[in-house]
């Protein structure tokens, strides 16, 4: 459960909560929960709404409601939940990220309490190593566990669990990968070879050579993911006596009631994005035409910021996805829509009645 390095509004780790700050993580809880609530019902506007933009507009209100909160914060960091800009880079999840995400077997962890891995009791435990097909799901009751393994160090499982999911590196992944295996096989007392592409024959030096190299990379690997990762987050907690069961226990409140309103609402869900991207492109394509651009497609980002509204336009699109997604989207929805909206806008700089 790696928490990044990013600009929360409620920037205060954790693990330096006082009971004040938990009280207020416990209020807005409750106000995420009512949030919820009232989204429900301006999903059920939408549909029938002659005015489709007003409503897509007040559920946007309440989504940055929610995100303002500080339960939301709270939330994304003991989920572990995390997102990408359009270059690649962590930045801060959004409430779409939160919903997509959210599962049953989604689990909410204190940073300072990672783990990594159980044993099972052992009736569970000889049942799965029969290799039959029953054992194919695994076990997530904790009364069903033996012994759960953990470190003093949970920094050191944040690092390891961004280096194994390979988001900043692919290679990253590969690397732990061919450590471990290396690793594994000395521990068994089995010989590991090296040789050179397109080679049949193994060579004694380049193997040496080349386990360093791989010991090399990982620890670079390891420290510059470990500069990505917000440290102070997985300190042991400066009240270790507050109520920390509760924060867990408002955290998987909060993810039932998340799934709830995706189960409910997943049409509603649906119908309220095609609209707000429906808004948005025809935002773009009056920007365009207004700039004097070639309103088929999107052209340079740096054109656009240069541009009065263009910065602010930018930043609608990114909360979407990534600017060349936007710009295939785009396309695809202008070859539907262009003629229409481009009458429409002729007709309101023009003066012409509707």
């Amino acid at each position: 459960m790696p928490i990044s390095k990013l600009a929360y509004k409620h920037d205060k780790p954790i693990n330096k909560f006082s009971q004040k700050d938990l009280d207020e993580t416990f209020a807005s809880f409750k106000e995420c929960f009512g949030i919820l609530e009232f989204l429900k019902i301006q999903l059920k506007y939408l549909p029938t709404s002659e005015n489709k933009k007003f409503i897509v507009n007040q559920i946007e209100t309440f989504i940055n409601q929610f995100e303002e909160e500080k339960a939301y914060e709270v939330a994304l960091k003991l989920f572990g939940i995390e997102s990408f800009d359009r270059e690649g880079k962590y930045t801060m999840p959004n409430f779409k990220n939160m919903v997509e995400v959210l599962q049953l077997n989604v689990f909410p962890v204190l940073p300072w309490d990672l783990n990594f891995g159980s044993l099972y009791k052992d009736l569970n435990e000889s049942r799965y190593t029969e290799l039959t097909e029953d054992a194919r799901s695994l076990i997530t009751a904790e009364n069903d566990f033996s012994a759960i393994f953990s470190s003093e160090d949970s920094l050191h499982l944040a690092i390891i669990q961004r280096m194994r999911q390979g988001f900043l590196s692919t290679r990253s992944s590969e690397i732990y990968e061919i450590y471990s295996n290396i690793c594994i096989a000395e521990k068994l007392e089995i010989k590991t070879t090296s040789r050179e592409p397109n080679e049949k024959t193994t060579s004694k030096s380049l193997h040496v050579k080349s386990k360093l190299k791989v010991r090399n990379l990982f620890d670079t690997y390891y420290k510059k993911i470990k500069s990505t990762i917000a440290e102070d987050e997985y300190q042991q907690p400066k009240n270790p006596d507050l109520d920390w069961y509760r924060l867990i226990s408002q955290a998987i409140q909060l993810r039932d009631n998340i799934i709830i309103f995706r189960e409910q609402e997943i049409q509603l869900l649906q119908l309220y994005q095609l609209e707000k991207d429906d808004l948005l492109y025809k935002e773009i394509e009056i920007f365009l035409k207004k700039n004097n651009f070639n309103h088929r497609s999107l052209p340079k980002q740096k054109e656009i910021e240069e541009k009065p509204g263009g910065q602010g336009l930018l930043k609608k699109t990114a909360k979407i996805g990534k600017y060349r997604d936007i710009d295939a989207q785009y396309q695809k929805w202008i070859l539907k829509n262009s003629d229409n909206i481009a009458n429409t806008y002729e007709k309101k700089t023009t003066g012409q009645a509707g």
